[in-house]
């Protein structure tokens, strides 16, 4: 009949959503964090929809984050990934000085609603507006994009998630989501494609993936064996460089 048969209520600005692989949870990112007090952190949320029931399961808090446009699972299904921003809001601006005012991360969202977040910034290498995520199908990478550095982090998973389970709750609590010196821990390569890569898909037979690269009008080719961009698909975009197009960029 092409009529809606049912509204849920999700958070602000729901943006993107991911099916477990056993078809039972659907989850939601949202753009914006929820309305909170002054002097108060930002508070995201996850919505968990049960696919089945097509009701709202339950609304994970993802704390000081902000800005989650994907989401993607874990073969497994154990858990699911989704890039972020935390604000931090409640740092004087004096801290811009010392790259401190934003951080930019992704968050691990397991089964039971547990979240654990770890930065994808290095010293002195930023990785701003992590934006789109794929995870590769046989489970050992997640690919994040950053649509300002116009580059792609590979991040291994399995040393990723080794790392989280080997933490204290401390660890995984305050320092992970704050610690500049962790990506290095799992932060594989980063690999450069044309400008502002925002959307990012696995091809099915896990060799190659694609990025939507938003002003370029073209679609990057990532070789996943070799990690590194061997094609560029024009999609016909126009050729002219107009100084709003310039700007754009």
């Amino acid at each position: 009949t092409l009529q809606p048969v049912k509204v849920l209520t999700a958070s602000r600005s729901p943006w993107a959503l991911a099916q477990s692989p056993d078809g039972r949870t659907i989850l939601v990112t949202h753009a914006l964090s929820r309305f909170v007090p002054p002097r108060t952190p930002c508070m995201s949320e996850i919505t968990a929809i049960d696919a089945e029931q097509a009701r709202v399961e339950d609304r994970f808090v993802v704390p000081g984050a902000n800005l989650m446009q994907s989401v993607a699972w874990h073969p497994s299904g154990d858990f699911a990934v989704a890039p972020l921003t935390r604000t931090k809001n409640l740092v004087p601006m004096t801290a811009v000085r010392r790259d401190w005012t934003m951080a930019n991360g992704l968050a691990v969202i397991w089964r039971d609603g547990t979240i654990d977040q770890v930065i994808l910034d290095e010293s002195n290498l930023g990785f701003p507006d992590p934006t789109g995520v794929c995870v590769t199908p046989d489970g050992r990478y997640a690919l994040v994009t950053s649509a300002t550095s116009g580059r792609v982090a590979v991040v291994d998973l399995t040393k990723l998630i080794s790392m989280l389970k080997s933490a204290s709750s401390d660890e995984r609590q305050r320092v992970f989501p704050n610690h500049l010196g962790i990506p290095t821990e799992f932060i594989v390569n980063c690999i450069r494609t044309q400008t502002s890569p925002r959307g990012i898909a696995c091809a099915a037979d896990g060799a190659t993936a694609y990025v939507a690269s938003t002003l370029d009008d073209s679609v990057s080719v990532i070789d996943l064996k070799k990690l590194e961009m061997v094609d560029r698909i024009d999609l016909g975009g126009r050729k002219e460089l107009t100084q709003a197009r310039r700007g754009e960029r």
